[in-house]
């Protein structure tokens, strides 16, 4: 009996070699397949088997070998780790992307960006009080005021358009969350039954789990296991997905006093059944935070802008007199001190006597307020002045974003090559695995061979001596 013992021994190692063979054939195929996890056959010892009586004495060999199940090599703080590293990173990544964005509208140092813009404004002015009776010189300042007014709108245009890009982004991010909401619910009704039933759906956890670091890149989501082998998904403290249910995301805009000064809306995300969410990290949070702080800040950085011409302007010229003796002219419309509004006024809008560069009573040839509006130029806390410091404010937060985005993004790396050197496939360790699995079968084959050669030898030629 020994020999058919030996014989359920090799045929067990055969089976074994060959499901392990199965799973390194496996990772080999999805070496480079996005979120999957290296698998192993966990192989135990068949035991002693049965003794068939108490006092029974004998040596057990065991019943070879088991297949215990398929295990899915994870380092799972690694892995809760790098999901929280990942929404921190993809939220900075965003925030130092719109900040680019916004040092573009400037494009400062440049020769067609406000500042040069300005430059030539003073320029003009400059140019009309050396020729204080000259109409043409009169035009041409009118003109290049024009251009100066048509510069501000252009940024505050494309500021805008930032920030509903920023609202159309939120949009799309908001059915790719739930998109992949249903997807975890979805698996989570897929997995529980399997998990229960003691099964290795190992691929399913894969797909959940990739599924898992994409919210976690949108919205932060944070993780929680249940014990049926489901997971529930957060999102800024409340639920987005529990076991097989999940509540929709929609983005809005509403009404919020504190951006009525820039004329829009407050971006908010909500539950479809009601309640304002606040994401804690992801592209979500840095979206809410470029549109509903740091893009209207910059717009109220330009009209401020806008404002300091038009009071400065209109405080010299509307005390300044034309060609013809009157005064009292705006040389820009006085309700227009934003970027959005600013405009030339009436007052002097094609009527170039009317540009206003003499002193009360100085005559047509005076020019001191020409020159004190040229002055302008320097003057301290004048447009000039605030835009030199948006610029070089906006530098450093540009600087500063791409700095703290970069640091995060090293952070993230560190975490994803400890977390991939645990879970990935490695070809080499594949290759040496193949090659101990192939001998082993080929072992067990031998076994069965030799105990097929001894049961052969028992049956048909054991005591034939003498026949």
């Amino acid at each position: 009996m020994s020999n058919i013992s030996a014989l359920q021994s090799a045929l067990s190692g055969l089976l074994a070699q060959r499901q392990r063979l199965d799973v390194i054939g496996n990772n080999v195929a999805n070496a480079t397949t996005p979120g999957y996890s290296r698998q192993r056959a966990d192989l135990v010892s068949g035991g002693a088997g049965a003794v068939p009586g108490l006092f029974s004495g004998g040596l057990l060999t065991g019943d070879g070998v088991d297949v215990a199940g398929i295990s899915r090599y994870r380092d799972q703080f690694l892995e809760t780790r790098s999901l929280g590293e990942r929404a921190a990173s993809a939220e900075l990544s965003l925030e130092s992307r719109y900040f680019g964005r916004i040092e573009l509208v400037h494009t400062e140092p440049s020769d067609s960006g406000l500042a040069a813009s300005l430059d030539t404004l003073w320029s003009s002015f400059d140019e009309l009080a050396n020729n204080p009776g000259e109409i043409p010189q009169r035009t041409a300042a009118l003109e290049q005021a024009e251009a100066t007014v048509d510069q501000f709108r252009f940024m505050d245009d494309q500021i805008r358009s930032l920030r509903d890009t920023a609202v159309g982004e939120a949009s799309a991010l908001v059915a790719q969350v739930n998109d992949l909401a249903a997807e975890v619910a979805t698996l989570n009704d897929s997995l529980r039954p399997l998990l229960l039933s003691g099964s290795a759906p190992n691929d399913l956890l894969d797909q959940r789990d990739l599924a898992l670091g994409k919210l976690a890149d949108l919205v932060g989501a944070r993780v929680q296991p249940r014990d049926d082998g489901t997971v529930d998904v957060y999102v800024g403290g409340s639920t987005l997905v529990q076991s097989g249910r999940t509540v929709e995301l929609q983005s809005n805009t509403v009404v919020d006093a504190g951006l009525a000064d820039v004329g829009v809306q407050r971006l908010v995300l909500q539950w479809k059944n009601g309640g304002e969410v606040t994401p804690t990290g992801g592209e979500a949070a840095g979206l809410l935070d470029m549109a509903n702080s740091t893009i209207p800040d910059a717009i109220r950085d330009l009209d401020g802008i806008a404002t300091a011409l038009v009071t400065s302007v209109n405080a010299l010229h509307s005390g300044g007199q034309d060609l013809d003796g009157a005064t009292g002219w705006n040389f820009f419309e006085p309700t227009g001190t934003t970027a959005a509004t600013l405009a030339i006024s009436t007052d002097v809008s094609g009527q170039p006597r009317r540009v206003s560069i003499a002193s009360a009573g100085g005559g047509q040839l005076d020019a001191s307020v020409g020159q004190q509006i040229a002055a302008l130029r320097d003057a301290t806390g004048g447009a000039n002045d605030q835009y030199a410091e948006l610029v070089g404010g906006l530098g450093v937060q540009v600087g500063s974003a791409i700095s703290r985005a970069t640091a995060q993004q090293s952070v993230l790396q560190r975490i994803d090559e400890a977390r991939l050197a645990a879970r990935s496939v490695n070809i080499d360790e594949e290759m040496i695995d193949l090659v101990a699995a192939q001998r082993a079968y080929e072992a067990s084959a031998r076994v069965i061979n030799a105990v097929d050669e001894m049961l052969d030898i028992l049956v048909n030629r054991l005591g034939l001596v003498g026949r």
